[in-house]
């Protein structure tokens, strides 16, 4: 039955597997891996005091993208505090529009393929470098974020993570 609904292409959305990306990697860690990773950074001593120290928006990743630890500059932009934004991909934390539109989140949606702030993490977690570019962001209340992108690794016992660091053009 399900072979001749597929051919007659009754049940494409029902019978065959979701896609969970259109471009980034959609799996994310569970909350014990995260929880894990957050006390790895923290028993670094001077990680939250050189977070802090960035004049912009600045986020720790790990390797799922998702965020770890967020600078006071960036809590203060989007106006929520650096635990309520732990598990967070960085568009859905600034509200980007684009993150709710992929199947699982930000970075999976089509649009995300030209987004500069995913590109630079990608080529940074591939590269092990430092990597920069300019993204749009359209955000969900109909704000428009023009940013400079940073990403570079950044390893503690022996973890990578990706230090993201978003200026905002004036």
């Amino acid at each position: 039955m399900i072979n001749a609904d597929i051919e007659s292409g009754y049940c494409i959305d029902r019978c065959l597997p979701k896609k969970t990306t259109y471009f980034a990697s959609a799996p994310r860690e569970s909350t014990d891996i995260l929880y894990g990773q957050i006390e790895k950074v923290q028993r670094a001593p001077f990680v939250r005091g050189l977070v802090n120290t960035i004049t912009d928006m600045a986020i720790l990743l790990n390797s799922k993208r998702q965020i770890i630890m967020a600078n006071n500059v960036f809590c203060n932009v989007i106006g929520l505090d650096s635990s309520a934004l732990i598990g967070m991909r960085p568009g859905e934390a600034l509200g980007c529009k684009n993150s709710s539109a992929g199947p699982s989140g930000c970075g999976t949606s089509p649009h995300c393929a030209s987004c500069g702030a995913v590109l630079a993490i990608l080529k940074s977690q591939k590269f092990k470098s430092q990597f920069t570019d300019k993204c749009v962001i359209y955000t969900r209340d109909g704000c428009e974020l023009n940013l400079y992108i940073s990403a570079s690794e950044f390893i503690t016992e022996g973890e990578s993570f990706t230090l993201l660091i978003a200026k905002q053009e004036k």
